[in-house]
């Protein structure tokens, strides 16, 4: 099979991907990547200006489109693509594209920025591990919650009775007793007040691999469980739970997960 001249590959990347437009004059790898520049054992290899607005802008999406137009396998094709996935809040499937860089032996190097914030520079190699490092550290961070909980010990016997410090305040915070059985609220609304949160990711997409496993921990919720998303910090946070419309539900559900060692907290949407 005859290879297809250059020209009409560009033309078929321009056809494809409107966004590619204004970088259909670079150099090898990334078809339309901006100026490159020989390194010893490799190129310096920028991702186009109008790739980095889209990602810059919040518009990582119109990236991932453009990148994945066509058949792009090059380690800095693919670090690219993973680049866009992390800013489009898809870690989980751009930390596969970066594993898949860093066992290449690729000599290039990439080099990305927003006005704000560089988002690579150096070799690619090097960059994609600096990127998963980074995403596995959120992913630890935002997954914690599911991890299992090591039981502590019953501790040193009181040597005299228990005193309360203030019994309005502690009240059902921590349930006493055997553990409680878990059942779904009658009053259980996607439009509920109420949202009893079981556990929190950063994006999206995050979120939703878990549900199951959130699910699974708790079986009477399969069906019910809602995601919750909301800007906390600056940072968009993504949490899991149910929604009721009675708080009384939500109080009961909660003081039952909690009963059973299980991390549980009552929200007021309406604030």
């Amino acid at each position: 099979m005859t290879p297809r001249p250059l020209h009409q590959k560009l033309a078929t990347i321009l056809t494809l991907s409107p966004l590619l437009i204004l970088a259909a004059c670079g150099g090898g790898g990334l078809p339309g990547s901006g100026p490159s520049a020989r390194l010893a054992g490799g190129t310096v290899q920028e991702l186009p200006t109008n790739l980095q607005a889209a990602i810059c802008q919040g518009r990582a999406q119109d990236a991932i489109d453009a990148l994945t137009a066509e058949p792009l396998m090059s380690p800095t094709d693919r670090f690219y693509i993973a680049l866009a996935l992390d800013e489009a809040g898809m870690g989980t499937r751009a930390r596969r594209l970066y594993a898949r860089v860093m066992q290449t032996a690729s000599k290039d190097s990439v080099r990305a920025r927003c006005p704000d914030r560089v988002l690579a520079n150096g070799p690619v190699v090097d960059e994609a591990a600096r990127r998963l490092a980074t995403i596995s550290q959120v992913l630890s961070a935002m997954d914690v919650n599911l991890a299992p909980q090591p039981r502590l010990h019953d501790g040193i016997a009181p040597s005299g009775p228990i005193r309360v410090v203030d019994p309005v305040k502690f009240s059902g915070v921590v349930p006493s007793g055997r553990p409680s059985a878990i059942a779904r609220p009658s009053s259980q609304s996607p439009l509920g007040q109420w949202f009893v949160h079981l556990s929190s990711y950063r994006s999206m997409d995050t979120a939703m691999k878990n549900r199951a496993t959130v699910e699974a921990k708790f079986p009477p919720l399969a069906g019910i469980i809602d995601q919750w998303e909301l800007e906390v910090g600056g940072s968009v946070a993504v949490r899991l739970g149910v929604r009721v419309g009675e708080k009384a539900d939500a109080t009961s559900l909660c003081n039952a997960i909690k009963s059973q060692q299980e991390y549980c907290a009552v929200i007021d949407t309406s604030q």
